[in-house]
């Protein structure tokens, strides 16, 4: 089991409209993320149902692999130059 939070961040230079940020993985009790999973997606409403579903909860190790690769595929791309999830 681990636990998963959404996190937003801004970048300097981010065209409006986007959301970049990353989903912190806590595998073990500690204060800080043992993983995280970028994102950087102009599909804004479609990533905040998807957050809304997921943010804030204990997850299996299936459902951790699951979420890495639909994030990848789903809400990892080039926003301003910069690459994130790959």
């Amino acid at each position: 089991m681990c636990f998963i939070s959404f996190v937003e961040e801004y970048w300097p230079g981010q065209k409006p409209g986007t959301t970049i940020g990353r989903i912190e993985v806590h595998t073990r009790d500690s204060d800080y993320a043992d993983e995280e999973i970028g994102w950087a997606t102009a599909r804004v409403d479609r990533f905040n149902k998807f957050r809304a579903r997921w943010d804030f909860r204990d997850i299996t190790a299936y459902h951790l692999e699951w979420l890495r690769e639909y994030v990848k595929r789903e809400f990892c791309g080039r926003v301003e130059n910069r690459e994130v999830g790959t």
